[in-house]
């Protein structure tokens, strides 16, 4: 994205050592989880929650505002196991600050080692996870992406076994959220229903076809979006702002 002229950013909560391999991948910045300026508690594996990564994100790209295009990969990990605490999205995302709002939730839920005893409680607790992700990342959309922004929602993996079942597909669930249709336009394929169809590059789930493959995925924005004044967000999302 760097030769389409993005100021390139890879933010990484769950990074907690030495990455020098994450400058293999290119990006101008990588963020991790002691440079993200979190102050709040560790809850389990999850090194801050996923509403604070969005909240810092955002003040980084205001603080950073020029008319330079920005591609962030954004790591959301709150959907990451153990699963437990499941926290509320907060109303008031001003009060978020420097994360020691977070605090109140400390050691809170049950300790994993106890919940794991019981896969059908694990599985509520994966299931209330991703709901929390998803409420705050829509929360996220609902104040910040603009007819200048594309959001891309997706992925990394399928839960494990144990959450899934055996010989579960590999494909992901894609949001793609902007406020300009034209820029939603380019993954809408041929379907009947508005809101129903599948993606140029891809295949709606209940299509029967498989998905494509992540490494399809960058040359499609590239072809895509490499305009010089179209934006591209894409997050773990991946992320395009202009």
């Amino acid at each position: 994205m760097g030769a389409t002229g993005h100021d390139s950013v890879a933010v990484m909560p769950a990074i907690t050592r030495e990455w020098p391999e994450g400058l293999a991948f290119g990006y101008n910045r990588i963020y991790h989880s002691t440079s993200m300026g979190y102050r709040g508690p560790a809850l389990n594996w999850v090194t801050m929650p996923d509403q604070y990564t969005w909240s810092w994100f955002q003040r980084q790209i205001r603080e950073r505002a020029n008319h330079t295009p920005v591609f962030a990969e954004v790591a959301l990990i709150s959907s990451h196991a153990p699963w437990v605490p499941i926290l509320p999205v907060l109303d008031d995302w001003d009060s978020i600050g420097d994360g020691e709002i977070f605090n109140r939730w400390k050691d809170a839920g049950e300790a994993p080692a106890s919940l794991w005893r019981d896969p059908e409680r694990v599985r509520d607790h994966y299931a209330r996870s991703l709901d929390y992700a998803l409420n705050v990342a829509t929360e996220y959309a609902k104040r910040h992406v603009d007819n200048k922004t594309l959001l891309v929602l997706t992925g990394d993996h399928q839960a494990a076994p144990l959450i899934t079942g055996d010989n579960a597909s590999r494909d992901v669930v894609v949001h793609v959220i902007s406020a300009d249709p034209t820029m939603l336009a380019p993954f809408v394929g041929s379907g009947d229903q508005e809101g129903l169809r599948g993606f140029r590059w891809g295949a709606h789930p209940h299509s029967g076809q498989p998905g494509p493959s992540m490494a399809s995925f960058r040359p499609f924005l590239h072809r895509t979006f490499s305009g010089p004044h179209i934006p591209v967000k894409v997050s773990a999302s991946g992320f395009i702002k202009q």
